[in-house]
């Protein structure tokens, strides 16, 4: 019919057309899917960055501003302000380390005389090659009695770390007993005991580094005889190793020591002096502080007080000097105090002569109860850091943007 036209199937429902009822229909539904899929990404990130270690939560960037706290040195011992090393002039300081020369093995001289260049100061440092752990100084030095003994309370020690040392390092992780050193093959992280005379009554957790008792540089005459053991001259040595990086010096009661690198930040030797007298939970928990840190790490980590890289030990902090923070005025030697003692005995002052006595001797052996100490098989903030550290994205002599970048680009590797 002329100017008739096609009829239109148009219905509607509620006053909408059935197309749009299709249209909203279709819309919705990829919405759902759509919403469905971001929440399971969000879900599934939000696994991935956000961690549990030792009760505290971590993201990605609180894990990374944890680990650029932890590995990256605050002092050297040139620097360390809780030192009292003095310096000699270039003349005498040249003159000292040549007097050393017959004294000591090259590979120690080396770390005083930088003869193959000096490494950054504000990097990173790993162990380039597998990891070794032993007692006292290496050969030619004989093994006292009480080395001995501390090596007896370190195998517990290594035994409950080797296996998460080697997966987070890549490396492997060795004791060597004295009976497997030589002078050209032994361990190259040396756990140390010290006599109290080497710790402060103040603190005996830190090594003592005042005159009289061997931490100063002092001038050796080069014409005397060779002595076929170093030990004794390791502490005068030290105070030329100007670019070696303590452990916590600002830290009153965590374990003493330090690491030396090659130029490149490659570790090559590190120590940790330990006062052998402290209770056996105590004594091998800074076992696995010392061989923890000696991996690289020598700063405290924040807010953790359950990890070994955090403040685990605040409890003897109140009865623990540090010339940093507390000055020289109250911080003396056993043996000075012993001969204050003696004086005032020798003077009638036997009151005083006993409460110096009782200065020496009160050390609060109980003041951390054994359930309070952390794991020495590491916490699982100690086993991120240390994984973190040996990333194989990141490499030694590698600086604190440089690091941030290779973390962020590489969280999945490098996280925990």
């Amino acid at each position: 019919m002329v100017g008739s036209t096609k009829p239109v199937f148009t219905f509607y429902f509620g006053g909408i057309s059935i197309l749009k009822s299709c249209l909203l229909v279709i819309i919705f539904v990829v919405f759902a899917v759509t919403g469905s899929f971001v929440c399971a990404q969000k879900n599934t990130v939000t696994q991935i960055n956000f961690k549990d270690l030792d009760g505290n939560i971590y993201g990605r960037d609180g894990l990374m501003r944890q680990f650029l706290r932890v590995a990256f040195p605050a002092y050297t011992l040139f620097d360390d302000p809780s030192s009292n090393n003095l310096y000699l002039p270039s003349e005498d300081r040249q003159k000292t380390l040549a007097g050393w020369e017959k004294r000591m093995p090259p590979w120690i001289l080396e770390f005083a005389l930088r003869k193959r260049g000096t490494p950054k100061f504000d990097a990173i440092s790993r162990w380039p090659r597998d990891i070794t752990v032993g007692v006292g100084f290496p050969p030619p030095n004989r093994v006292t009695d009480e080395e001995r003994r501390l090596l007896e309370k370190i195998k517990p020690v290594f035994s409950a770390m080797h296996q998460n040392v080697e997966a987070a390092t890549g490396r492997s992780f060795q004791l060597l007993s004295p009976s497997e050193e030589t002078a050209s093959v032994y361990a190259k992280i040396r756990i140390v005991p010290l006599a109290a005379g080497y710790f402060s009554s103040s603190n005996r957790f830190k090594a003592f580094r005042r005159a009289g008792v061997g931490f100063i540089p002092a001038v050796i005459d080069s014409g005397e005889e060779s002595t076929p053991e170093y030990k004794d001259q390791m502490p005068m040595i030290e105070g030329h190793m100007w670019d070696a990086v303590r452990f916590t010096p600002r830290a009153r009661a965590q374990v003493d020591g330090y690491f030396v690198t090659d130029k490149d930040n490659n570790i090559e030797f590190a120590v940790c002096y330990l006062w052998p007298q402290h209770k056996d939970g105590l004594l091998q928990t800074l076992i696995a502080e010392c061989m923890l840190r000696a991996m690289g790490l020598p700063e405290m980590a924040a807010m953790s007080k359950r990890s070994l890289l955090g403040r685990w030990n605040a409890a003897h902090d109140a009865h623990s000097k540090l010339p940093i923070l507390d000055g020289w005025k109250d911080i003396k030697s056993d043996a000075a105090l012993y001969d204050d003692a003696f004086v005032a005995e020798a003077e009638g002052r036997i009151g005083e002569a006993i409460k110096i006595k009782n200065v020496i001797e009160g050390f609060p052996y109980d003041a951390v109860a054994d359930e309070e100490l952390p794991s020495i098989s590491m916490t699982d903030l100690d086993k991120a850091m240390l994984r973190i550290l040996y990333c194989p994205y990141l490499k030694s002599g590698l600086g604190r943007y440089e690091v941030a970048r290779e973390i962020a680009q590489h969280s999945g590797e490098c996280g925990p």
